[in-house]
């Protein structure tokens, strides 16, 4: 019955949150020292609980294949709630040009803002005698890097609500729910895509640091990859891609979710009332751009605090809880929401138009 696909559901998904929810626990518990397991056992771990998750997975998108391949009457919210103008407009097609366009766009105008927030949340020392002195000190230029982050982030998130729209639409086409078409496709591209730029990623920010004589060069980010896998190994320019994947997945994910399910349960409005349609997507690009940047906050300082130090994850937040306490958790906070919120925001609100 529809009664018992809905609890079933539901069930499930309670359980993968819950999953989730205590996978954050033993993190902040190792942070914190108040665990401590051997790496073996860290390793075990892990792999139950991505076992547990993808079994769960599995077991919801068995149930909904069997549900709707009865052709049940069911819809996964009231039709009435559902308005003409859901999610992102370019969803029903496949040219990905809006998606690069609000994405570049974003990238380049939001560039100042991100070089602030990286150099907050990396603990680097600006000139200035008040907080807003050394945000807008921050903020000016000389602009390193300038081009390699601003590309990446324009292909990067480009690609990632790009996927996550087409990846959703087809999964609701063959009668998956709302929470598991939103979910899957935004978080197997987004770790592809942190994937393919870590590396870009970590040169961009270290290259930020006030002095840093490799920043003067003609390729900043060149110079530093050299540098670093010369120094360090290859696989040094992939150092806190492990904090980078649990941040960058959950905040596109959750800005995909909470856009999906936004638009879903909003009040309807008018297509032809202009302001109206422009207000809700504004209401639904807001609120996911900022949920996703607070909630991840505490992973962009552990992965640019590793960039500095060469720790591994875990040790690097075990010594900032030490030496801080619970403050590095909101360091560089101030900047950050504004810093990542304002362009995700400004992509799902330019692609929505």
């Amino acid at each position: 019955s529809v009664e018992a696909f809905v609890s079933a559901d539901a069930l499930l998904l309670a359980l993968g949150l819950a999953a989730g929810a205590f996978a954050f626990a033993v993190i902040l518990a190792l942070a914190f020292g108040l665990l401590a397991v051997s790496r073996a056992s860290l390793v075990f771990f892990s792999a139950s609980l991505a076992f547990f998750t993808s079994a769960l997975a599995f077991i919801r998108s068995f149930i909904s294949f069997a549900f709707f391949a009865t052709k049940a009457p069911f819809h996964t919210a009231p039709p009435k709630c559902v308005p003409s103008d859901h999610a992102m407009a370019p969803s029903s097609s496949s040219n990905p040009a809006p998606y690069f366009a609000a994405a570049g766009s974003s990238a380049l105008v939001f560039f100042p803002l991100w070089k602030a927030a990286a150099i907050g949340q990396s603990g680097y020392e600006v000139a200035g005698s008040s907080p807003m002195q050394k945000y807008l000190q921050a903020m000016k230029p000389p602009w390193r890097g300038s081009l390699v982050v601003i590309g990446g982030m324009t292909w990067a998130r480009a690609a990632i609500f790009y996927g996550s729209d087409m990846g959703s639409q087809r999964m609701r086409e063959q009668g998956y729910g709302t929470a598991l078409s939103s979910t899957v496709p935004s978080l197997t591209v987004s770790v592809f895509a942190q994937t393919v730029n870590q590396p870009f990623v970590r040169s961009s920010i270290m290259i930020q640091k006030p002095g840093e004589e490799l920043a003067l060069r003609t390729f900043p980010n060149f110079s530093m990859i050299k540098h670093l896998a010369a120094t360090k190994g290859p696989t040094s320019l992939w150092l806190g891609l492990d904090a980078a994947i649990l941040k960058t997945a959950p905040k596109y994910m959750v800005a995909v979710l909470i856009k999906d399910y936004m638009g879903l349960y909003l009040a309807p409005v008018d297509p032809k009332d202009k302001n109206l349609v422009l207000l809700k997507s504004a209401k639904v690009s807001v609120t996911a751009g900022i949920a996703g940047a607070v909630l991840t906050n505490p992973l962009d300082v552990v992965r640019n605090e590793m960039f500095k130090t060469e720790e591994a994850m875990i040790p690097c937040m075990t010594r900032m809880s030490k030496e801080t306490g619970v403050k590095w958790l909101f360091r560089g906070i101030n900047k950050n929401w504004i810093a990542v919120a304002a362009p995700i925001a400004s992509t799902i609100f330019l692609t929505d138009r």
